[in-house]
């Protein structure tokens, strides 16, 4: 109970007082279902099977096609480019 990446990603968030609603993860494999499903974005790569990419919010590219700047760039950087 106390291992894995949902467990890792919560104790960072109550050690840093990150929220979870400012929480993007990426992830593109069947381990990652539960971090994807938890964060308030959950992105896919493009590699992904489709059950990963079924419980994320947005698919990007895949990594030989920057899915993680295209990602990063969607959520983090236009919003912020808005404000």
């Amino acid at each position: 109970k106390k291992s894995g990446k949902l467990f890792g990603i919560k104790e960072i968030l109550k050690k840093t007082g990150i929220k979870k609603e400012n929480l993007m993860v990426i992830g593109d494999t069947e381990l990652d279902i539960g971090i994807i499903k938890y964060a308030s974005v959950g992105v896919a790569m493009g590699n992904a099977s489709q059950r990963v990419k079924d419980s994320a919010n947005y698919v990007s590219s895949d990594n030989n096609n920057s899915g993680v700047p295209k990602a990063i760039n969607k959520y983090i950087l236009e919003p912020l480019e808005r404000t």
